[in-house]
């Protein structure tokens, strides 16, 4: 399997790496030599692997990071968790879902190694994924997708919504007692043109439902930091639906409002300010609920002294 690529140019700055990329991006070569440089390219993943075994891997997606792009000259996770099992030198199979198989053009032996894609997250979006490894485990988790047994939650900061002190005491009281389930949210969506979605009416065509449940954890600096149960799968749905609530994600220039817009200014935010922090489903091979949960969760701590005082 070993490979490389020599590549030569004169100057360095504005060079074309589009050649490079794509054979990280299909792993025709473990070893590329760059202006001279060594780099073992399939050695480095910015995916980082929680936990493996023969039937699953579940990974954390850094912001800005696509699941799987269309795009040979820019990297995702499918084509990092490729190269990484491609090191076993066997024949490497991509699935979105239970079905569809696309070949990876990977060095091939006897025995295939799939890779389903389960779920997404948006490429700007932070959180825990789980990929399939074989087709039975990738048909199994895609039925706990669709009867969502398999439970994603996420975290998000928000513009903070004024409360009566009342309902406020009360909702801190069933979070105490482990009562609160969360406000409800329940909307139609379509998807828009630009690869957007928007809120749309049940009759509409190609509506579909959306459902969340969210909770306040926190409120900081005229912010919130809520807690989200994702029930469906829609395209964009946090972001969609909390726009429409009134409480758009802050670092969210598609969806947002002068509002968010102007907190997201004012505390210097750049990214969406969203986490996919949870994840628990039950294991294909075990039958055993399994549940993971981001490291370093979004929160304020996040947020510097400069940014927190600029906003009380």
């Amino acid at each position: 399997m070993r490979a490389c690529i020599e590549r030569k140019k004169e100057h360095h700055n504005g060079a074309d790496l589009s050649a490079l990329f794509a054979e990280m991006r299909f792993g025709h070569c473990q070893t590329a030599f760059l202006f001279g440089a060594r780099y073992d390219i399939l050695t480095y993943m910015k995916t980082q692997i929680l936990y493996e075994d023969k039937d699953i891997i579940v990974c954390y997606k850094p912001a800005g990071l696509a699941v799987q792009s269309g795009r040979a000259s820019e990297a995702d996770m499918v084509s990092e968790l490729k190269n990484h099992l491609a090191k076993e030198g066997r024949k490497v199979m991509c699935t979105s879902g239970a079905g569809a198989s696309v070949r990876c053009g990977l060095p091939s032996e006897k025995n295939p190694v799939y890779l389903g894609v389960i779920h997404r997250l948006d490429q700007p979006v932070s959180g825990i994924l789980v990929f399939a490894k074989n087709p039975r485990a990738a048909a199994e988790l895609s039925r706990q997708v669709a009867d969502h047994s398999m439970r994603k939650t996420y975290r998000a900061i928000v513009p903070a919504r004024e409360c009566g002190k009342a309902k406020a005491e009360k909702k801190a009281a069933e979070r105490q007692e482990g009562k609160d389930d969360g406000t409800e949210l329940t909307d139609y969506m379509v998807k828009a043109p630009g690869g957007g979605a928007r809120i749309a009416d049940p009759k509409e065509k190609d509506a579909k439902k959306a459902q969340l449940f969210y909770r306040c954890l926190e409120k900081k600096a005229d912010c919130a930091l809520l807690e989200i149960d994702l029930k469906t799968g829609r395209h964009h749905q946090i972001r969609v639906q909390m726009a429409h609530a009134g409480m758009p994600l802050l670092g969210d220039n598609r969806y947002g409002n002068e509002k968010s817009l102007e907190l997201s200014r004012r505390f210097g935010i750049r990214q969406i300010q969203l986490q996919a922090a949870g994840l628990s489903f039950t294991h294909p091979g075990t039958g055993k609920r399994i549940s993971f949960e981001a490291e370093n969760k979004l929160g304020f701590e996040e947020w510097n002294e400069h940014k927190t005082n600029r906003g009380e």
